[in-house]
């Protein structure tokens, strides 16, 4: 399936599944194997920084002996709704 039937797919869906779309290129950063080290995610508004950065603690916590991943952000706006979500 290419990325835009899967967009498609997802666009006629409810927003919240919506959030959660990886493109192709995201889902290939999100769930590589192993970085050299941290990563710092940036663009502009709308680009999937944050949906990218969610698969990618999920991921790395998947995997992980003792599930803990840091993710910080400079937006408090974010950190808080990513704190209640």
């Amino acid at each position: 399936m290419s990325g835009h039937e899967e967009l498609q797919l997802v666009l006629a869906h409810p927003f919240a599944a919506w959030r959660m779309f990886l493109h192709p290129d995201q889902r290939t950063i999100a769930y590589r194997a192993s970085y050299s080290g941290p990563a710092q995610v940036t663009g502009g508004p709308g680009t999937g920084k944050t949906v990218t950065l969610l698969h990618r603690a999920g991921f790395l916590a998947a995997r992980a002996v003792i599930p803990a991943v840091l993710v910080t952000t400079f937006n408090g706006t974010l950190a808080e709704a990513l704190r209640t979500s």
